[in-house]
């Protein structure tokens, strides 16, 4: 997917927000295979690749935002816990 630069122009809290907001959106569907509401928007499973478009856009804008010594490049789910509180 190129980036296409959808949060650009957005300050870096806003950005990060809704970065934080669709990881969160991806863990919940993939923990529990339900469906996600986020931002208005309901979410299901088929709309992983959608959420993943998401999380890059706004990684994307961040490391713009943020220079060269801030860039973020990947994140990874921890399930140490084992979806257990």
């Amino acid at each position: 997917m190129a980036i296409q630069g959808v949060y650009y122009g957005l300050d870096l809290a806003t950005v990060t927000q809704i970065r934080t907001e669709t990881l969160t959106a991806i863990e919940a569907i993939l923990k529990t295979g339900a469906s996600y509401s986020i931002g208005g928007r309901q979410l299901t499973r088929a709309n992983l690749q959608e959420l993943q478009n998401t999380v890059m856009e706004c990684t994307a804008a961040i490391n713009r935002l943020a220079g060269p010594r801030a860039r973020i490049n990947r994140t990874f789910p921890d399930y140490s816990r084992g979806g257990r509180n």
